[in-house]
């Protein structure tokens, strides 16, 4: 096979490649809400800013509900993730974490955004409204602490 050929494997492989980073960012998106919403419930004890966390996590879980669950599923390979041997900086206060979470979900948005837009285009404006309340969000809890 000439080299510039692709095999049809590869493609393949590719193609469940993107259902891999598809389902590795829902799930990065969620924790990073989680843990934003842990702060503002246990941390900051604001139940609005806590509701508004939690909404838009179960926004999330219904919008992933919308692209081919078992093929998300099945693309899951955490024992091969070349990325899980890197190392993340440790956090010195909760602020840090807090940040950490807020860059970690808008940077997992971003990404199923990108995505949505030949996979699940009808569900493209929605992640993106997610990710720019989260701007809106972030900004207004980084003022505050």
């Amino acid at each position: 096979m000439p080299k510039n050929k692709v095999s049809l494997n590869t493609y393949m492989d590719k193609e469940k490649n993107v259902y891999r980073l598809i389902d590795a960012n829902f799930n990065r998106a969620s924790e990073g809400l989680r843990v934003c919403e842990d702060i503002s419930r246990f941390i900051l004890d604001n139940k609005e800013l806590s509701k508004d966390f939690k909404n838009l996590r179960h926004s999330l879980f219904l919008l992933k509900k919308t692209f081919p669950c078992q093929q998300l599923l099945q693309a899951r390979d955490v024992d091969a993730d070349v990325g899980r041997e890197i190392k993340e900086g440790l956090k010195q206060n909760w602020q840090e974490v807090l940040i950490a979470n807020f860059g970690r979900t808008k940077e997992a948005l971003r990404c199923l955004e990108e995505f949505s837009q030949f996979l699940n285009p009808l569900e493209f404006k929605q992640i993106q409204e997610i990710r720019f309340k989260i701007y809106k969000i972030e900004k207004e809890v980084l003022q505050r602490i």
